[in-house]
């Protein structure tokens, strides 16, 4: 087992014998080390170690979940134990109830149902409001904390913040600052938004199926506009390396309907920011270049042209919003 889990495991589950541990693959960011923990006695859970000893990106998980328990129409994991203080901090959840609707996803008639399900997910999700944007910073079930701040601004500094956490492909250094100019070029287009909770990670593998959706992972939670998680549903299910040809515009249209089917309508100004928006949720295709590229078949200079190329057409596209044109 290694040094930092027993060290958690010691510090928060005293006199608990661990049967087994097995590390997530795939789990996220790279300061963060997960894994499910089988007890002796049965129980389980999903453990979330910061290894970089980031106390804040733990906070911000601990409060954004404990918020959405409260306030959103998702279901998410329970806390069981977490300590943003401890050397490293961690998170303890149980396991969320339901099965991720990734399993759905092989199958090709399911994926419209996949589609309309992330589209709900994300309505209930944007269901709590608030009066201002911000980045969040801790909180409760009852009440976050967080720094205020123009949305454009708030957007801006929080892919900053990610691409200093999480280096980008030398190829592709140039893509964070380039992103961020044109979003904090565009606050006449942005900043009147509404204030909902915004989660960037509702992929199919976050998102869990029960009697109403369940959702996973909540540490890049941002205070912003509702139109930028639905972006990221669709860019989930539609902008998938596995959707091609008319299928992309087909399950674009039904993450669409299930979140209009569960909020009555589409945020505000969603198809004005799109543009935008589709720029932002794009960013990991760059970011993760090398994690994905280098089996592909095609080949990695082809596929790092593809990624420049499609990131001109979409920077192009939201410079079009931004000047009018």
């Amino acid at each position: 087992m290694d040094t930092a889990i027993r060290a958690v495991l010691e510090e928060a589950f005293p006199g608990r014998e661990v049967d087994a541990v097995s590390e997530m693959i795939g789990s996220g960011h790279p300061g963060n080390q997960t894994v499910r923990v089988r007890f002796t006695d049965d129980g389980q859970i999903f453990l979330k170690v910061r290894v970089d000893g980031d106390t804040q990106r733990n906070e911000r998980e601990v409060a954004a979940i404990q918020y959405a328990r409260s306030h959103c129409e998702v279901r998410v994991p329970s806390v069981i134990a977490a300590d943003s203080m401890f050397s490293p901090p961690y998170l303890a959840t149980e396991p969320l109830d339901g099965t991720p609707i990734i399993e759905d996803w092989e199958e090709e008639s399911q994926r419209e149902a996949v589609a309309l399900d992330i589209g709900r997910t994300v309505a209930g999700i944007t269901t709590a409001r608030f009066d201002t944007h911000g980045w969040i910073t801790g909180g409760s079930g009852s009440q976050l904390d967080y720094e205020p701040g123009e949305w454009n601004a708030v957007l801006a500094d929080a892919i900053e913040r990610d691409a200093t956490e999480v280096e980008y492909p030398e190829r592709f250094k140039d893509v964070p600052s380039r992103v961020t100019d044109l979003i904090r070029d565009s606050a006449d287009i942005l900043n009147d938004a509404s204030s909902t909770l915004v989660h960037h990670d509702v992929h199919p593998d976050n998102v869990f199926r029960n009697h109403r959706p369940g959702v996973i992972d909540w540490e890049w939670t941002l205070i912003g506009d509702p139109g930028l998680c639905l972006c990221w549903g669709e860019e989930w299910i539609a902008d998938r390396a596995d959707v091609t040809g008319s299928d992309k515009k087909r399950l674009r249209t039904a993450v669409r309907e299930g979140y209009r089917e569960h909020a009555g309508e589409l945020p505000r100004g969603f198809d004005r920011r799109r543009p935008i928006y589709q720029v932002v949720t794009f960013l990991p295709k760059a970011r993760t270049f090398d994690l994905w590229a280098l089996d592909a078949p095609e080949g990695t200079e082809n596929l790092a042209e593809w990624v420049r190329n499609e990131l001109d057409d979409r920077v192009a596209a939201a410079e079009d919003v931004a000047t009018g044109t």
